[in-house]
């Protein structure tokens, strides 16, 4: 499995990773991803949400709005969709 994520500024990307998952994926781990993708984006963590686990499940994709981080996040949006 892997998660493309991707930072939008102005619906426009800019900057995007595809992180592998290594082991089986599980919605339920999502902090744990998270926390790498955005340590390879050199952004900080968002608040990971029920609601972002939800959409995952039933989307494939999750949004993180800046609201839902703590730290500054100097973007519009940090969209991630789970492949196969």
């Amino acid at each position: 499995m892997r998660i493309w994520a991707r930072v939008l500024l102005d619906a426009k990307v800019k900057n995007n990773v595809v992180y592998n998952i290594e082991s089986i994926y599980n919605p339920n781990h999502l902090y744990n991803y998270m926390t790498d993708i955005c340590e390879m984006l050199k952004l900080p963590v968002p608040l990971v949400l029920d609601k972002h686990i939800r959409s995952l499940m039933q989307f494939g994709m999750a949004k993180f709005s800046p609201n839902e981080f703590v730290d500054t996040f100097p973007y519009d949006r940090l969209v991630i969709e789970v492949y196969e």
